[in-house]
């Protein structure tokens, strides 16, 4: 009887000790860690704390990478980031100042573990077109790089080479993971709500007349023009103009009214604040974009020719009204 019970309850019993002892040493850890995170700036800390509990966030929830996803395409307007090597001088004529890292690095690093983590268990299939697919923007980076070799400035190219392959990353994974029409709706949806969001954030400063800040996230006025959370009026006009062209898309798809009206919201929003960026630039931009989509909608029996003559006249009204 003795002998039974020290048989089958001594194993329980160590493994629930090394499970409280491994437990103890990482609240230990974290604990620290804390400590060692309050003390330093603000962007730092944040990031910081956003890496320390990732990991458990993805533990209890498991499909955790639909958050991680929803964290990086928020952060294209919001940039909460650090720099490395931070060049003051750089950052003033709106070049990037240092090495990027921000909340887009570190979810990025941990998409990428987990996505290799179910490669290696078999758990997911690899995608055979995926090199196929990545060649075109890879050779763009690969380009880009090389070019450092003739730079006159070999760290301010490498700031950019580092934040371009960032977004290789992002691409590769979304080629490589994104299978279902849900997926990709859900990716489009955060793409619109983060343009509907700085969208609010430019027409707010814009009507109080000066920058805001809200922690980390600055959103910027330069006299009469509106930069937002992206710094530059010209670099927020070519975000605002590239997503609003997807909002065209979405309005014409037979998806749920609830992605249209959110079509709808982000399309109007965006246009004011691209007025506020007074970016010619980035409005010729959206206008070839919508021009072109529009011929391709109508060419499939998607649109009819009135709406992109509508629109044709509001822009020329518009151009009446400010010539300058």
């Amino acid at each position: 009887m003795s002998s039974f019970g020290h048989s089958s309850l001594g194993p329980a019993v160590r493994g629930s000790a090394l499970h409280w002892a491994i437990a103890g040493v990482v609240g230990v850890g974290l604990g620290v860690y804390m400590l060692v995170v309050s003390s330093m700036p603000q962007v730092w800390g944040l990031l910081l704390m956003m890496a320390a509990i990732l990991p458990f966030v993805a533990m209890i929830f498991g499909g955790v990478w639909k958050l991680l996803l929803a964290i990086i395409i928020l952060d294209i307007p919001l940039q909460v980031d650090a720099h490395l090597a931070f060049r003051p001088e750089i950052s003033k004529l709106g070049s990037l100042g240092g090495f990027s890292v921000s909340l887009t690095t570190l979810s990025l690093a941990i998409l990428y573990a987990l996505w290799m983590a179910e490669l290696l268990a078999r758990a997911k299939p690899w995608p055979h077109s995926l090199i196929r697919q990545s060649l075109a923007p890879a050779a763009y980076l690969a380009v880009v790089t090389l070019s450092v070799l003739v730079a006159n400035d070999v760290y301010l190219a490498l700031f950019e080479v580092v934040l371009l392959l960032q977004a290789f990353l992002l691409f590769f994974y979304v080629v490589g993971t994104v299978r279902t029409r849900q997926d990709v709706l859900f990716i489009v949806s955060l793409l619109l709500v983060g343009l509907v969001l700085e969208s609010l954030a430019m027409v707010g400063v814009r009507m109080i007349g000066h920058t805001a800040s809200f922690g980390p996230i600055s959103v910027k006025v330069e006299g009469s023009r509106v930069g937002g959370t992206l710094g530059h009026p010209n670099m927020a006009g070519s975000y605002l103009g590239l997503l609003m062209a997807l909002a065209l898309g979405l309005m014409l798809t037979d998806s749920r009214s609830l992605y249209k009206w959110l079509a709808v919201a982000a399309f109007g929003l965006g246009g004011v604040a691209l007025l506020f960026t007074f970016s010619r630039g980035a409005w010729l931009a959206f206008a070839v974009s919508a021009i072109v989509f529009c011929l391709l909608a109508w060419h499939r029996s998607w649109l009819s020719l009135t709406v992109p003559a509508v629109l044709a006249l509001l822009v020329l009204m518009l151009a009446l009204l400010y010539p300058d």
